[in-house]
């Protein structure tokens, strides 16, 4: 059956539709309101409508999918190189469009509200820690400017800072103990915040049946599977773990030229470049430390980048990822988080007969 392919170009306000034919020929192009979409859609035979994952694209395709319309969300790198002429709303709609009609085009699940607000918690409380981090940080620098040096770690800061200030008095100003004081009190306010969010996220782990399979496996806490949870949902959008310890990362992005590889900036597919994960620092440099020209174009000279990034070369099953643990032991976590465990079996049973 051939379908019309609908591609909406998400705004706050404005949603720009194209639409292509089974040709690939664009047919229609529509500005319409928040009022207007999904009124429009509803009047229209089931299609295919495509949109990038961006804040409001599930919200609408949940709603979409009640008209019998098969909703596909593209990460927004897969969209661009089907971008003519200059970037403008109608553009990448139909960019969208053309992106979703690929038969080897890789697309992302639609998440439900459960799943977006166990991510929301995340972000919110990854937010806090580094907000926390930013004041514990700045008291220390204003101490530092009167003489006082604490020795590093918050809870040694915590324990100290009651002493510094009583016998600091001579030293530190009294507008500054003041400042001290305000700062120490935000403190307190965002680690009850955090220890709040990690309630709540500690209950939604004890409630969900897919968080109780992965808080079987060794080394995983209410932290950890509700992330991979929040973030990856059932898994089945991979097709096995290796894919689904590629896309977590981090990983060196890979550049290739004539029969010269090179490994760039530690990255997570669809995600910026990152120089450190949850579980700590991951030794590889920025985006922002890489030439210019690597970082629009993905390369750099030969002699320099095989200097800058030669620490990256190491092994796959021993780099750690950004939900904890290594390459190798998301083998096990994509497992479980898959509804359909039986293909993990079947695979290790044909490397038992294999061996045999």
């Amino acid at each position: 059956m051939n379908r019309n392919v609908y591609g909406i170009d998400v705004g706050k306000q404005c949603f720009h539709v194209v639409t292509l034919n089974a040709a690939g020929t664009r047919t229609e192009r529509q500005k319409l309101n928040r009022a207007q979409i999904v009124a429009y859609f509803a009047k229209l035979q089931p299609g295919i409508v495509a949109m990038e994952t961006c804040p409001g694209a599930h919200y609408l395709g949940r709603h979409l999918e009640r008209f019998g319309h098969d909703v596909r969300l593209l990460a927004c790198q897969f969209v661009s190189p089907y971008r003519k002429s200059q970037k403008n709303d109608f553009n990448d709609a139909e960019a969208i469009a053309e992106a979703a009609s690929r038969p080897t085009m890789r697309f992302q699940r639609i998440r439900p509200t459960e799943q977006l607000d166990l991510q929301a918690i995340h972000r919110v409380r990854q937010r806090l820690i580094s907000e926390r981090t930013g004041v514990i940080n700045q008291v220390r620098a204003f101490l530092l400017e009167n003489g006082v040096a604490v020795a590093t770690g918050k809870l040694q800061l915590a324990r100290q800072l009651p002493r510094i200030l009583a016998e600091a008095e001579s030293c530190v100003s009294p507008r500054m103990q003041r400042l001290i004081l305000q700062l120490v009190q935000r403190w307190r306010q965002i680690d009850a915040m955090i220890d709040e969010l990690t309630r709540d996220l500690a209950a939604a782990a004890k409630s969900d049946q897919l968080t109780k399979r992965l808080l079987t496996v060794p080394g995983i806490g209410p932290i950890v599977a509700s992330a991979l949870v929040a973030t990856v949902g059932n898994a089945a959008n991979f097709r096995g773990a290796r894919d689904l310890a590629a896309w977590v990362g981090p990983a060196p992005i890979h550049h290739r030229r004539q029969t010269a590889v090179a490994r760039l900036a530690i990255y997570r597919p669809g995600l910026p470049p990152v120089s450190h994960h949850p579980r700590g620092s991951v030794r590889g440099a920025s985006a922002e430390s890489l030439p210019r020209s690597a970082r629009q174009m993905g390369r750099a000279t030969g002699a320099a980048r095989a200097h800058q990034h030669s620490h990256l070369r190491s092994r796959k099953q021993d780099r750690p990822n950004c939900l904890g643990g290594t390459t190798k032991k998301l083998g096990v976590r994509y497992a479980y988080c898959r509804n359909c465990v039986a293909a993990s079996v079947s695979t290790q049973r044909r490397k038992t007969a294999g061996r045999n």
